[in-house]
């Protein structure tokens, strides 16, 4: 069971299944009689109250946008223009994808849903998520503007979709 108990996270395992020291051919049967409480103190996870650079993807955008006026460091900086901009770039990435689908479903009419289903996770595994984090090292290495490091996903995408879809009209 788990509750909130005084900015503390608590789980209670009752009769928790733990290693043994016993000599069992299964270890891992044995099992308490008692209970097992483990306490999480919920202010060490939050970053409210902390002044921790390493927290910028924690704070919401609002208070990002202000940590960025205040911020001197242009390395600091930079990081957080990239995670403002990674934010915008995600949210309109739904535009890029749904041609996605449509292209895959239009190139693939036979060819079910499954079959849809694992080209297009096939083809975000390969184009979306390298291009995410080749961005975000680009953006952050100050090698690209934080804006179009961020946009790099959504460019390989439109780039695999007009490829997709330039095969199909020849085809």
């Amino acid at each position: 069971r788990m509750d909130v108990a005084d900015k503390s996270l608590v789980f209670r395992f009752d009769h928790l299944r733990t290693l043994s020291d016993q000599s069992n051919d299964v270890p891992w049967q044995a099992s308490t009689s008692d209970t097992t409480w483990v306490t999480i103190d919920l202010d060490s996870l939050l970053a409210e109250g902390r002044n921790d650079k390493k927290l910028i993807k924690v704070s919401n955008t609002t208070e990002l946008l202000k940590r960025v006026e205040d911020e001197t460091d242009p390395v600091i900086k930079r990081k957080m223009w990239m995670v403002y901009y990674q934010r915008w770039v995600n949210a309109l990435k739904i535009i890029p994808v749904a041609l996605l689908g449509a292209v895959i479903g239009w190139r693939l009419r036979r060819g079910g849903f499954l079959t849809g289903f694992a080209v297009a996770l096939f083809i975000m595994l390969l184009v979306d998520y390298p291009l995410h984090f080749l961005g975000e090292n680009l953006g952050r290495s100050g090698i690209l503007p934080p804006a179009l490091a961020a946009s790099l996903p959504v460019f390989g995408i439109f780039l695999v979709v007009s490829g997709l879809a330039y095969k199909g009209r020849r085809a």
